[in-house]
């Protein structure tokens, strides 16, 4: 049975997954790709930093009740490698950036954020907090995703535009 176009997930699609790490909880927002299909589509590319890489993920916590981004893993590269024996091919982070608490680095990544979130909304016509995305369905991302948005940090970067 064929999906219709309101059951096909977004062309830029948010997830969450959460991470555990040295008995610590973390939310990791995911930014899947798809094509007008529905498949999960991954693109390799030249430098995985560039904006219009959108296959990105970012890995947040709460530190004194503000959200704080401590990793951005960026996607773009197929790694082979072997595994019991056998040969294995897995899309992998390309670079993992991690981010300091200090107020510059968090802008930055914020920044980068920001611009994803644009970037999105732009070629899926709706923002993230629109149902038809998975984080939509997984309030405890919902509820991360609206505390970022109405942050005071995330509404001091400027919008840049394409």
């Amino acid at each position: 049975m064929k999906q219709t176009k309101d059951q096909l997930p977004p062309l830029r699609d948010f997830h969450g997954i959460e991470v555990i790490k040295d008995s610590e909880k973390y939310l990791k927002v995911c930014c899947g790709l798809h094509d007008k299909d529905g498949e999960s589509v991954n693109l390799e590319c030249d430098d995985v930093y560039d904006r219009s890489n959108h296959d990105k993920s970012f890995l947040f916590t709460t530190l004194e009740r503000q959200v704080k981004i401590i990793e951005i893993l960026h996607y773009g590269k197929w790694h082979e490698y072997e595994f019991c024996g056998a040969d294995h091919v897995g899309w992998i982070p390309a670079e993992v950036e991690k981010i300091g608490l200090k107020k510059d680095e968090q802008k930055r990544a914020l920044k980068i954020f920001k611009e994803l979130l644009l970037d999105t909304e732009k070629i899926n016509g709706f923002s993230i907090i629109d149902k038809r995305h998975s984080i939509y369905s997984q309030p405890e991302f919902r509820s991360l995703i609206i505390k970022i948005l109405n942050s005071k940090q995330f509404k001091e970067i400027e919008d840049v535009y394409l």
